[in-house]
């Protein structure tokens, strides 16, 4: 089978971004990757820097419970690359969980 003839893959898109222990995006951070439209879980963070801005389609879900679940905070990613309320968005909580919500064109 020639190069030619083989169906091409779609690209999956990912999103990097770095979850932060402390308001304001201080302290310890972890790198993190999202695809769209899952949830995932992570160690308790309070503040988010998403690389990738130049793609602003879409938003960010912040949840303060496991699988996206609990009281969430919406940010659509036009915002900017640094979110810092989360902590305080949530009910004075740490976020454990998150997804990028995008659409699909």
């Amino acid at each position: 089978m020639d190069d030619e003839d083989r169906p091409r893959r779609r690209k999956v898109r990912k999103l990097k971004f770095e979850l932060f222990n402390a308001v304001g995006c201080f302290g310890a951070s972890t790198i993190a990757y999202a695809k769209p439209n899952k949830c995932y879980s992570a160690a308790n963070f309070a503040a988010v820097r998403m690389s990738c801005v130049n793609n602003n389609k879409g938003a960010m879900m912040f949840c303060s419970e496991a699988n996206c679940t609990g009281k969430c905070f919406v940010v659509p990613r036009s915002a900017g690359s640094d979110i810092n309320g989360i902590y305080y968005q949530i009910g004075n909580k740490a976020a454990t969980s998150y997804s990028w919500i995008a659409p699909y064109f």
